[in-house]
C-alpha cells in the first residue's frame, strides 16, 4: 500500500514540477579483481549529445512575484522574465508545465496574459560544456556534504545566466556557453584557494589588452626590415603608416574582454558568495580540477573526439588555469603544463582569450596527484606489467558517467593483459565479451564509436576469437553476448530456450528458407555468409549475378529521330543479347547452392523460374521478351538445368536410411493439363512439357535417392515423359549406381544405344538426345571397371564414319559423349603399370 507524507514545504503562491536539470550521476564502485562497472547506475552516453535523463524540479511563484528554480528544498537560481519598464506587470501564478517549459500567469493593466517560458540549466548548444558540468558534478556528489551539491548546481545555474547575459550583449564568439562556464569556474577556483577576487581583478573593456594587441604590430612596423622591405616594394603594395589613429582595428577584438554587466554578475554570483564562506574549501578546487583532467583524459580515447572541439578546449582552459597558479617567480602545475603541451603544443603561443580579463592568481596546486593522471600511461603499464595499481582508477570512479568510456576501457584491459590470473586464451576472450555486455556494448558499432580505431583493436581481435570459438549455449551467456560476436545464429537459438539438439540446424535453415521468396537458395547462403563475414560481400554479389527469377535493368538509349516502333524493336534486341546471360545462370547456380537445404520439405520442391523480362527505368514497366526471339525449343536446356540446379540443393542420401521416398518423387512429377479450345470445332492445343521435373530426376540421382523408385518407374518416366524425364532418368539412375555395373539398369540404357542393337532393331528412331544419354549413363554405370568390351565399343563408336550414321546432325555431340564415357569406364587406371583388362 501507498502512502503519502510530507517532507519539506515552500512557501509560494504557486508551484509547478518542471524538468530543468539532469539526474544525479552516483559514483560507481572500484573492482579490484578485474571485473567491470556495474551498469545498473545512470551513465551518460560514450556519444556527445545523446540526451540523458532528466530529474523533477519545482518553478515556484514567490509571494513578492519572483520566480524561483528549486531542486527538493534546495533553492537553485532566480528565474529572471523581461518585462516592459512602463507598464506594471505583477507575476500572479504558473500554469501547465510541460518538459522544462511552463506558462507564466502575469497580470499587466488589470489584465491577465500568460507567457510560455523555457526553464533548463542545461546546456543545449555546448555539448562539451554540458560534459563540463556533469563531470563536476558527478565528482561532488561524491561527497556526502550538502554544500556541495548546492554548490554544484550554483556553478550550473551561474553558466547558464551569464551565457544569457552574454548572448544579450551580443557576442561574436563561437561558444559563449563555454566560455561562460569558463569565467565562473577561474572565479571559483581563484576563490577557494584563496586567491583575491574582487573589482580590481576583472577587466572591462581595458586599453591594455588592445594595446598589447598592438604593440607587436607596433615594433614591426617601427623595424629596419619594415623600412627596407617598404623601400623595394612599395610600388607593389598599398602605403601602411603607423599612425595608430588612422590603424583600422578588429571590432570584434573587444569581446575578449568584459563588459560592466557581466563583471557585475561575476562578482555577485552565488557560487562565489558559497566558496568564501567555506571555512575549508581547497578540496573544492582539487575536485573540480581533477574533473576537468579526467574528462580531457576520456576525450582523448573517444573516436568522437577526432571531430569535436572537446579535447582540445578543455586542454586550453586547463593550461591557462596552470599558468595562473604560480607562487612568486615559480609555477606549481608546471607538470601538468607540459602534459598538454604534449598533446596540443600550439597553446604555447596561443592567447588566453576571455580568460585575460580576470587577473587574479590561484596561489596553491590544484591536483591531488604528485604528477598528472595519464589514461595512454596507465594502459602501457597495465599492458607492460599487468598492473592496475594506478590513481587514474579512483579518479575515474568519481566521475561516474562522463568518463564511463576511460574506466570500462582500464578494466578491459586489465582482464586482458593483467597478471590477477593464469587464465587461458579462451576463457579471458569469454570474460572481455560478458564485461562488454555489462558495460552496455550491444553491437561492434558500438565499440568502434566509442573508442578510437588503436585501442578498439585488441577488442575487435578478442570478438574474432570468440567468433570462431563460441562457449556452448547451456552456459552463462545471453544472447545478446552471442550477436555481439557475429553469431547470429547461435543467438536466435539462445532464445528459444530449449536443450541444444540435432534439429537446431533445422530451424535456422528453415526461418532463412522461409524469407526466400524465389525459392533459389541464395537468400539462405547470404545470411549464413552474413554471420560468420559481415564485411565480405562477395557471396552477396555472386547471388546477385546467378539470380535468373529478376527481370534484368534495361537500358536502352533513344535517339530524338527514333519512332516507337523502332524503339521497341532496339528495347527487344537488347533483351534478347541480356537474356543470353540470363539461360546459363542455373548451372553456377547450383554449384554455388548445392547441399544447402538440411532438411527434406514434406510438400513439392519449389523452385525459381527463369524471368526472360527487362524492367525499363525510370517508368519501372515491365518488358517481356517476344517468344519469336526465344522459343520453347531454345529454353528446353535451360530449363533442364534449371531443374537441376533445384534438386542439387537437397542433402546427400546416408547409407543405410532413406530420406526421400518414391511417393515424395511422383508427387513432384508436374500436372498435364490442357487448355480449352478457342473455337468450338477446334482440336485442344497440347500441353507445354515441364523440362524442369527431368532435371530433378538427374539431381535426385546425383544426390543418391533414386533408389527409392520402382522399376516399373523408370520405364514409365523413359516411354511417356518427354524428352528431358527420359534423359534426367536415364543420367540419374546410371549417377545413383555409378561404378556398380547394375544389370538391369545396364541393359535399360543398351536398348537406347541402335550400335548394340541386332539389325533388325536399328531401324528404330531414336533422338540423339536419348542416344547421348545412354551413352553417358553406361560410362557412368562402369566408372572405373575397365570393361573391355564396351572400351572397345566406344572406341569404334568414337571413330565411325558420319554417313553410317542415322543422326548425322549430332554426330559432334554423340563423338564427344562416347570420348567422355571412355574415360569414366577407365577412370583412373592410368598410374596402374600391369591393368588386366575385364572382359565381363
Amino acid at each position: 500500500s501507498w502512502t503519502v507524507c510530507d517532507e519539506y514545504s515552500l512557501s509560494c503562491l504557486s508551484a509547478v514540477p518542471i524538468e530543468a536539470t539532469n539526474i544525479d550521476l552516483k559514483p560507481f564502485n572500484i573492482v579490484a579483481d578485474g571485473g567491470t562497472a556495474n551498469s545498473q547506475h545512470i551513465f551518460l552516453r560514450n556519444n556527445y549529445g545523446r540526451r540523458v535523463p532528466r530529474a523533477i524540479g519545482i518553478l515556484a511563484c514567490q509571494r513578492d512575484g519572483r520566480i524561483v528554480l528549486y531542486r527538493g528544498n534546495m533553492k537553485l537560481t532566480d528565474i529572471t522574465i523581461p518585462m516592459p519598464q512602463n507598464v506594471l506587470t505583477t507575476v500572479i501564478g504558473l500554469d501547465n508545465p510541460v518538459y522544462n517549459r511552463a506558462d507564466v500567469i502575469v497580470k499587466r493593466s488589470n489584465a491577465r496574459k500568460r507567457i510560455k517560458v523555457s526553464c533548463s540549466l542545461t546546456s543545449t548548444f555546448s555539448q562539451v560544456t554540458e560534459l563540463a558540468l556533469s563531470a563536476i558534478g558527478s565528482s561532488m556528489l561524491n561527497s556526502s556534504s550538502d554544500d556541495c551539491i548546492g554548490l554544484y548546481f550554483s556553478i550550473r545555474a551561474d553558466s547558464c545566466t551569464l551565457a544569457q547575459i552574454r548572448s544579450s550583449l551580443a557576442c561574436t564568439n563561437d561558444d559563449v556557453e563555454w566560455e561562460s562556464f569558463s569565467l565562473i569556474t577561474l572565479s571559483l577556483l581563484i576563490a577557494a584557494t584563496g586567491g583575491v577576487i574582487d573589482d580590481k581583478c576583472i577587466m572591462t573593456n581595458s586599453r591594455q589588452a588592445v594595446e598589447d594587441s598592438e604593440e607587436p604590430w607596433l615594433t614591426l612596423l617601427q623595424s629596419s626590415f619594415h623600412a627596407d622591405y617598404m623601400s623595394r616594394n612599395a610600388c607593389k603594395l598599398i602605403t601602411l603608416t603607423s599612425d595608430r589613429k588612422e590603424m583600422k582595428r578588429d571590432k570584434r577584438f573587444k569581446t575578449s574582454c568584459l563588459s560592466e554587466k557581466e563583471k557585475e554578475f561575476i562578482l555577485g554570483c552565488k557560487c562565489l558568495s558559497l566558496v568564501k564562506q567555506k571555512n575549508e574549501k581547497s578540496h573544492i578546487s582539487e575536485m573540480i580540477f581533477d574533473a576537468l583532467h579526467m574528462l580531457y583524459e576520456d576525450a582523448k580515447i573517444k573516436r568522437a573526439a577526432s571531430s569535436s572541439r572537446a579535447p582540445s578546449l578543455v586542454a586550453e582552459f586547463l593550461f591557462n588555469i596552470c599558468r595562473k597558479c604560480h607562487s612568486g617567480d615559480e609555477s606549481l602545475m608546471s607538470d601538468f603544463e607540459s602534459h598538454y603541451l604534449r598533446d596540443f603544443p600550439e597553446l604555447k603561443y596561443k592567447k588566453d582569450g576571455v580568460l585575460r580579463s580576470v587577473l587574479g592568481v590561484i596561489p596553491k596546486r590544484l591536483a591531488v596527484s604528485s604528477q598528472p593522471l595519464c589514461l595512454f600511461s596507465s594502459l602501457e603499464n597495465i599492458i607492460k606489467f599487468g598492473s592496475q595499481s594506478s590513481p587514474i582508477y579512483s579518479a575515474t570512479s568519481r566521475i561516474n558517467g562522463v568518463c564511463k568510456s576511460s574506466y570500462v576501457l582500464l578494466q578491459l584491459y586489465y582482464i586482458m593483459f593483467g597478471s590477477h590470473s593464469q587464465c587461458t586464451t579462451t576463457s579471458t576472450d569469454r570474460k572481455v565479451v560478458m564485461a562488454l555486455i555489462q558495460a552496455d556494448f550491444a553491437t561492434v558499432s558500438d565499440i568502434l564509436n566509442s573508442f578510437s580505431s588503436a585501442l578498439a583493436l585488441p577488442l575487435m581481435d578478442t570478438l574474432y576469437r570468440c567468433r570462431l570459438n563460441p562457449p556452448p549455449l547451456d552456459g552463462s551467456w545471453p544472447a545478446t553476448a552471442f550477436e555481439l560476436i557475429g553469431r547470429n545464429d547461435l543467438a536466435q537459438i539462445k532464445l528459444n530456450l530449449k536443450p541444444m539438439g540435432s534439429e537446431d540446424s533445422t530451424l535456422i535453415s528453415s526461418t532463412f528458407q522461409a524469407d526466400d521468396p524465389d525459392h533459389d537458395g541464395l537468400v539462405s547462403i547470404e545470411k549464413y555468409s552474413a554471420m560468420f563475414f559481415p564485411n565480405d560481400t562477395r557471396i552477396h554479389e555472386a547471388a546477385k549475378l546467378l539470380r535468373s527469377s529478376k527481370p534484368l535493368f534495361l537500358r536502352v538509349n533513344r535517339g530524338p529521330e527514333v519512332h516507337d516502333h523502332d524503339f521497341e524493336r532496339l528495347k527487344q534486341q537488347k533483351l534478347a543479347l541480356l537474356c543470353r546471360r540470363i539461360l546459363p545462370l542455373p548451372v553456377g547456380r547450383g554449384m554455388l547452392t548445392i547441399g544447402t537445404l538440411d532438411c527434406i520439405p514434406v510438400e513439392p520442391l519449389a523452385g525459381p523460374k527463369i524471368c526472360l523480362a527487362g524492367r525499363v527505368h525510370p517508368q519501372n514497366v515491365i518488358v517481356n521478351l517476344e517468344e519469336n526471339r526465344c522459343t520453347s525449343k531454345h529454353k528446353m536446356w535451360p530449363d533442364f538445368h534449371n531443374g537441376v540446379a533445384n534438386g542439387l540443393r537437397l542433402p546427400m542420401a546416408v547409407k543405410g536410411e532413406q530420406t526421400i521416398n518414391r511417393t515424395w518423387i511422383v508427387s513432384n512429377r508436374p500436372k498435364t493439363s490442357q487448355a480449352p479450345p478457342s473455337q468450338p470445332n477446334e482440336l485442344p492445343p497440347s500441353p507445354e512439357p515441364d523440362h524442369t521435373y527431368g532435371g530433378l530426376l538427374f539431381a535426385l540421382g546425383l544426390r543418391g535417392h533414386l533408389a527409392a523408385l520402382d522399376k516399373t518407374d523408370i520405364v514409365e518416366f523413359i516411354n511417356k515423359g518427354p524428352l528431358t524425364t527420359a534423359v534426367g532418368m536415364m543420367l540419374g539412375f546410371a549417377a545413383n549406381k555409378r561404378g556398380s555395373c547394375d544389370v538391369t539398369i545396364f541393359k535399360t540404357l543398351c536398348v537406347h544405344i541402335p550400335s548394340l542393337l541386332p539389325t533388325s532393331f536399328r531401324s528404330v528412331d531414336l533422338s540423339s538426345s536419348i542416344q547421348c544419354a545412354a551413352v553417358a549413363g553406361v560410362g557412368l554405370l562402369c566408372q572405373g571397371s575397365a570393361h573391355r568390351l564396351l572400351t572397345e565399343f566406344l572406341l569404334n563408336e568414337i571413330g565411325k564414319r558420319p554417313v553410317a550414321d542415322q543422326n548425322i546432325d549430332d554426330r559432334e555431340s554423340y563423338s564427344l559423349t562416347c570420348g567422355i564415357s571412355l574415360g569414366m569406364v577407365n577412370l583412373c587406371l592410368a598410374n596402374i603399370a600391369k591393368t588386366s583388362v575385364n572382359d565381363g
